[in-house]
């Protein structure tokens, strides 16, 4: 998992990968406050290889978490308005798989009611997450109460 600045990701992880640089990319240069809800193309880009998801959403209560991890696509996650709780763990410390993967998403247990431990952050406006295969993760969730979260996911073929 990668957490930055969105500012800073362009340029520090331009030689990742280079559906990651496209999308790091798009998301500096775009505005993010005007693309529509749903799933949106990359100019010079198949929609199975990088493709712009927007939406919206009240963020989630705890019992409610899903934890999932993919096995074909990395994710940017940049909220736009609002802020949400994200949980992290990685792959090999991860709980029992609940769904297996179907297609690109596997669901898993929720680590805590497996005596796993974590790891949780505050993904706002102006940073990003980038998730990969080997990071189980669990976006959407409240902080305090639940609220209105405008987020764009940038789902990157590996």
């Amino acid at each position: 998992m990668i957490l930055t600045t969105l500012d800073e990701a362009a340029d520090a992880y331009a030689t990742t990968h280079p559906r990651l640089a496209a999308g790091l990319a798009f998301l500096r240069r775009a505005d993010l406050h005007a693309l529509p809800k749903g799933k949106n193309p990359v100019p010079g880009f198949d929609l199975e290889d990088l493709a712009v998801i927007v939406d919206a959403y009240d963020t989630r209560r705890p019992e409610a978490q899903i934890w999932e991890s993919h096995r074909a696509y990395g994710d940017i996650q940049v909220v736009v308005e609002g802020a949400e709780r994200v949980g992290w763990i990685a792959l090999h410390s991860a709980p029992a798989v609940t769904t297996p993967y179907a297609p690109d998403a596997a669901l898993y247990a929720v680590p805590e009611q497996e005596g796993r431990t974590p790891c949780y952050f505050t993904l706002e406006p102006g940073l990003a997450a980038v998730f990969f295969p080997h990071d189980v993760h669990a976006p959407c969730l409240m902080i305090g109460a639940p609220k209105p979260v405008r987020k764009i996911v940038v789902k990157f073929r590996l």
